[in-house]
């Protein structure tokens, strides 16, 4: 690795808000409101809930910026960032660990997490065999490459416009 990177636990580069039981109606994010190709939010997906309809799973909070990664079969890369305006009006399931990253960007956060080499070990760390999941603590144990944020800023512009070129080329 260059000697402008540092490995850094997951879990040191982000913090989460909490969960909460819903009290009103509410924008209920689960792994099926992602598209885990564009590794966008499907607004359209995302359901408007009752607080007495709720399943038990929705409790997570939300921030702008958020980046959701699904913990259940991580393999298929259900992540997103969430960057709508009112995020008190939505909760995510708790399939996702969500984070609000300190020391890199929501977009660096993403592309790494996607990544062949973090899939591989969130593999490696997970359990079951239908849903295979990979549990807080594990997934707080895993390494991250951590870099200068102008770093980071010029890697996700290449990965974007590489992402950009491959969708036109089809």
């Amino acid at each position: 690795m260059p000697n402008n990177y540092v490995w850094k636990r997951i879990r040191d580069i982000y913090y989460n808000d909490g969960q909460t039981k819903p009290r009103n109606t509410f924008k209920y994010i689960d792994t099926g409101t992602i598209d885990n190709k564009s590794h966008q939010l499907l607004m359209g997906n995302i359901r408007k809930i009752s607080a007495t309809q709720a399943p038990s799973r929705a409790r997570k909070k939300v921030s702008v910026n958020s980046v959701l990664f699904s913990s259940v079969r991580p393999y298929l890369t259900n992540a997103a960032i969430f960057e709508e305006d009112n995020p008190d009006d939505y909760i995510a399931s708790t399939a996702f660990v969500v984070m609000n990253p300190i020391l890199v960007s929501s977009q660096y956060l993403l592309s790494v997490l996607i990544s062949p080499f973090m899939i591989e070990e969130m593999n490696k760390k997970s359990t079951g065999s239908n849903y295979p999941a990979i549990n807080d603590t594990n997934f707080n144990t895993l390494l991250v490459p951590v870099t200068s944020k102008s770093v980071q800023d010029q890697m996700v512009t290449r990965l974007f416009e590489f992402d950009k070129y491959i969708s036109q080329i089809g």
